[in-house]
């Protein structure tokens, strides 16, 4: 047998190495890679030059706990390499040293005031420090701090803050505003927007139901609004909210928001807060109930399918899982408010300064004596929360005690969401329930004498313009100076309600000094045209006397003006059982054809006056918002109400008003809310017992001058007389039947006795009272 071991080498054989575990994973996107390898090559080099330091990116969660990705750091950055630039360095090029940025703290501090116009805060610049250096870091590759230039960086602050050049004192004292306070706050905004007649209730809605979501969730306004810097969807929107039919009831509803957008959380879906919020029972707690509100919000806005909430009920109740569908959940909860002030952009977030705005104004027409932000809000809740012990923190720290985690564990979040977000649904009704009614001697003043905004005239702009060193021509300085002129007069009105005594707040109330007008009469809306709805079946009845006090001047006059001024003035105008949409229609028809051949400027105003109460339904006392009612009767309210005032419309004649095209241009309307009616004025001598009301604030002052109603005596005295019988010579007419038609001629006309135009002429002096008959006569009442 041959021996063949001399001819063999081993390293002729070659083996395979085996597979390695996982070999594979990955190929799918490999291969995908493989083909697009020329796209991806371009796609990356363009990535390369466009890297940024965004904080959130860059240092994670640290980071985004003092700015967003359009912070202050890069205002910083930007701002030493203009310092840079300058004398201080020799060369353009040159990477900032520790003496560079000594320098430029040095430099920058004394061109710095803070928001009240102090020197800068220490701890703001640390912060800024503490984020510069990173942005530094990351633009120059060249730089290196050493110890002892971060230690003169250190030391230079240091000495800023002891030569004044840098403060500790806070900004603004901190507020601490429960959740009684934010029940005032609604109110009076609700209130205001009645007295000085809202131009959108859809405004002042999304302006409550911005302030009883701070309030009752405890949210900053990022975790709400779209904040400075993001682009995205960072904000609440719909399809965060789930409101659905509380078991065992009908009509009871509970909510779980999901506030996704949290401070820190923006980008970890995982970390999000859920809040569980059940309808409030009681009728006293409506005001504070976000349930009801954001369901008044979204019916008005054809947020849901329903326009009533009672069919919004029966559709969840006809759903396995009992839930309210959002017809557009991907929209914000929040809308931005269009340039104007009347309409909403329903698929536009609000910002954080519209919070911001919304919460100031809130707090000065609710009489509280500071300046209210959004935080402020937060604090409080952090306060209810403490005062009924009731807050979730407790209850972690038991299950973390008993579960045996540690302290670090219950801080980092583990063990809360060991108990899967676990939310007590009843949180904000102890809150309500805990907050006492009596202020502490400590605690936020409040005053009944809230802030009006007064007029600040052309002249005073331009006089503190020209004090200032301004150009007044310019708009943006305009702006300015009337917006320091209002923060004056908030800090004057401020100041002067500290020094008031309870004599002085007492005396001026009863003086009318009160900024609060006294409440409108309102004319109750019309509502849309539903089947269940008859239109011979409204209440007619509340209708005031509205006859002008000049008409019972002794002189003459022209028979136009003063018969005119009686249509657009008197009283009951509707009788029952008549309908007012045809009688309306009648008259409007009269009254047009009467405006379009007369050139008489204060004719056609009171003929305009005069159409208003014809074409609109009765006057009630709509004054009084059902606060306490029951829970659907408080949602129908506002879902319904739509009581603006508008300039266009107001100005031409109530046909405007009617017109479908006219309304859509100018007022908000459609869907659970009413059709767009106007505000009516009341005689300033209402407390006397005038019963006066007028369309126009020009007629009511007008009114108001020559009102004879000065005591409660002069208004029994005027409501209580007799019907008219003419005491002329050779006149015995006694009731009078006219027809409107007949009476608004254009051009003058003179009534002989016995002419029932002369009668109705010496009936208008006289005060008596007339109304409506189907055909367009009138009656003695």
């Amino acid at each position: 047998m041959v021996n063949n071991d001399d001819a063999f080498n081993s390293s002729d054989l070659e083996f395979e190495a085996p597979p390695e575990p996982g070999a594979k994973y990955g190929m799918k996107s490999i291969q995908s890679m493989l083909k697009s390898t020329f796209e991806d090559r371009v796609t990356s080099k363009k990535e390369v030059p466009g890297l940024q330091s965004f904080q959130s990116i860059l240092y994670g969660n640290a980071a985004e706990k003092v700015c967003t990705p359009i912070s202050e750091v890069d205002k910083q950055h930007e701002s030493i390499v203009a310092v840079t630039d300058h004398p201080l360095s020799d060369s353009v090029e040159t990477v900032p040293s520790g003496d560079d940025i000594v320098r430029f703290f040095t430099t920058i501090t004394s061109h710095m005031t803070s928001m009240i116009g102090h020197v800068p805060r220490y701890d703001t610049q640390i912060r800024y420090l503490n984020l510069l250096i990173p942005k530094l870091v990351f633009e120059y590759p060249e730089i290196n701090l050493s110890p002892h230039e971060c230690l003169r960086i250190s030391i230079c602050l240091k000495s800023l803050l002891q030569d004044g050049k840098l403060t500790n004192d806070p900004q603004r004292e901190a507020q601490w505003v429960g959740i009684s306070l934010v029940k005032r706050m609604i109110v009076a905004v609700a209130e205001e927007a009645i007295e000085s007649r809202t131009r959108s209730w859809d405004v002042t809605i999304t302006k409550i139901l911005s302030i009883i979501l701070l309030g009752a969730l405890g949210a900053r306004c990022g975790d709400l609004t779209l904040s400075t810097g993001y682009k995205n969807v960072e904000y609440l929107q719909w399809k965060h909210i789930q409101i659905k039919l509380r078991p065992g009831t009908e009509h009871k509803l509970t909510m779980r928001i999901t506030l996704r957008y949290q401070k820190e959380e923006k980008n970890d879906p995982s970390s999000n807060r859920v809040v569980d919020i059940d309808e409030l029972d009681l009728a006293q707690d409506n005001a504070l109930c976000p349930v009801k509100w954001l369901l008044i919000h979204a019916l008005r806005h054809g947020l849901v399918q329903s326009q009533s909430f009672e069919d919004l009920v029966y559709r969840a109740s006809r759903r396995l899982d009992g839930t309210v569908v959002w017809t557009y959940p991907e929209y914000p909860v929040l809308t931005s408010l269009r340039k104007g002030g009347v309409f909403l952009q329903l698929s536009k977030p609000a910002l954080s300064d519209q919070l911001r705005n919304t919460v100031k104004y809130a707090g000065l027409v609710a009489g509280l004596l500071a300046l209210i932000t959004p935080h402020d809000l937060r604090r409080g809740c952090f306060q209810d929360m403490v005062r009924t012990a009731t807050g979730p923190a407790t209850s972690l720290t038991d299950v973390a005690d008993i579960m045996g985690h540690s302290r670090s564990t219950l801080q980092e979040g583990t063990s809360k969401k060991y108990t899967n977000g676990f939310q007590d649904p009843r949180t904000l009704e102890k809150r309500i329930r805990g907050a006492t009614e009596t202020p502490g001697a400590f605690d936020l003043m409040t005053t009944d004498i809230a802030f009006k905004r007064r007029r600040i005239s052309t002249e005073e702009v331009i006089t503190m313009c020209e004090s200032r060193g301004l150009d007044s021509r310019k708009e943006s300085e305009r702006r300015k100076v009337r917006s320091q002129i209002r923060e004056q007069d908030i800090l004057k009105w401020m100041e002067a309600r500290e020094d008031d005594t309870i004599d002085d707040a007492h005396s001026q109330a009863e003086q009318g000094i009160v900024s609060r007008p006294a409440l409108l009469s309102l004319p109750a809306n019309v509502r849309n045209n539903r089947e269940d709805q008859d239109e011979n079946t409204r209440n007619n009845d509340g209708l005031e006397d509205m006859i002008d006090p000049e008409l019972t001047a002794e002189d003459e006059g022209d028979y136009n003006h003063s018969i005119v001024y009686y249509f657009a003035l008197s009283n009951h105008f509707y009788s029952p059982g008549i309908s007012l949409n045809k009688v309306s229609n009648e008259l409007v028809t009269d009254l047009e054809a009467a405006l379009s051949q007369n050139t008489n400027l204060e004719l056609n105003e009171n003929l305009h006056a005069a159409l208003y109460p014809l074409s609109e339904s009765a006057f009630e006392d709509s004054s009084i918002i059902p606060w306490e009612s029951d829970g659907v009767q408080f949602i129908t309210f506002f879902a319904e109400i739509n009581i603006v005032r508008n300039a266009r419309l107001d100005r031409v004649a109530a046909a405007r008003w009617a017109d479908e095209a006219k309304r859509l241009a100018n007022v908000s309307t459609g869907n659970s809310r009413n059709l767009p009616t106007p505000y009516h004025y009341s005689c300033t001598n209402k407390k006397f017992g005038c019963q006066y009301h007028g369309q126009s604030q020009q007629d009511t002052q007008k009114h108001s001058k020559y009102c004879k109603i000065t005591s409660e005596e002069a208004a029994n005295q005027k409501y209580s007389e007799k019907p008219f019988k003419c005491s002329s010579e050779g006149c015995n007419n006694i009731l009078l039947k006219v027809t409107i038609s007949t009476l608004l001629m254009p051009g003058t006309r003179t009534y002989q006795v016995g002419d029932p135009g002369h009668v109705l002429k010496q009936a208008v002096r006289k005060g008596v009272k007339f109304f409506v008959n189907p055909g367009g006569s009138l009656d003695t009442y």
